[in-house]
């Protein structure tokens, strides 16, 4: 990565970045020598100054004859990426407090239903959803011997501990055929039955909320998410009714 690349994920714009490096070089310095050593114009050089100095990343002082630029110290990069991360963390809590208020209205609303593709590792993005759902259970169906020949085995053992922290019980029904070991099923907040005899299902359920995902094999490798309460309720009473006719383990 290269230093201006880190410069922008500060949300500093390129002429932000090409003056605010001259001023490292030069140290206390004038509008003029600003100019001369970036080439941009004076009132280009004057705005993106002003935008530096409410960044908090240098300071102006007014002599008698003219204004004078002084670049603070490089660590000071470091307690403004530390204050961005106190801020977010501030937001997120915030944000925490009224989510039930955010859902409550949301469910009020419009409703408008929608479909997402998702292709090869953008299918991860769906699992990241059903975390962020605010559900209690999700439901599954398919061959979970075959969930790790679409993302990675780490990542569905990383993903079911996550899952468990949030509380987020999960209710699947499992093709017969060979078991994929990589989780206890006894643990991680899971009930598990195995389907009918005969039962096939290649693809891959999730239904949480009003959202159903179906999840293709490694040969097709795509993902759709519906949006839909409809579709979803439907959904869920299949499952309910496939749930009563399979099997307990």
């Amino acid at each position: 990565m290269q230093f201006d690349d880190f410069l922008k994920q500060l949300d500093l714009s390129e002429k932000e970045i090409e003056v605010y490096l001259a001023c490292l070089e030069l140290g206390e310095s004038s509008i003029v020598s600003i100019k001369e050593k970036t080439g941009l114009p004076r009132t280009t050089v004057f705005h993106e100054l002003e935008n530096l100095r409410d960044r908090g990343l240098i300071e102006i002082t007014q002599t008698a004859t003219r204004r004078i630029y002084i670049p603070y110290p490089p660590r000071k990069i470091m307690t403004l990426i530390r204050g961005k991360q106190e801020k977010l963390q501030e937001q997120a809590e915030n944000l925490e407090k009224f989510l039930p208020e955010f859902n409550r209205l949301y469910e009020f609303s419009p409703f408008q239903p929608r479909v997402r593709f998702f292709r090869g590792e953008e299918i991860k993005a769906i699992y990241e959803e059903i975390l962020e759902t605010p559900v209690d259970e999700i439901y599954y169906v398919g061959e979970t011997n075959k969930l790790t020949d679409i993302l990675d085995k780490n990542f569905f053992i990383d993903w079911v501990a996550r899952k468990v922290k949030k509380g987020i019980w999960t209710r699947s029904v499992w093709v017969r055929g060979k078991i994929d070991s990589f989780f206890d099923p006894k643990e991680g907040l899971r009930k598990r039955r195995i389907g009918p005899v005969g039962f096939e299902c290649p693809a891959h359920y999730y239904i949480y909320g009003d959202n159903v995902a179906i999840l293709t094999s490694i040969k097709e490798n795509f993902g759709v998410v519906i949006t839909s309460r409809e579709n979803a309720t439907a959904m869920r009473n299949w499952f309910q009714q496939l749930w009563k006719v399979s099997q307990v383990q």
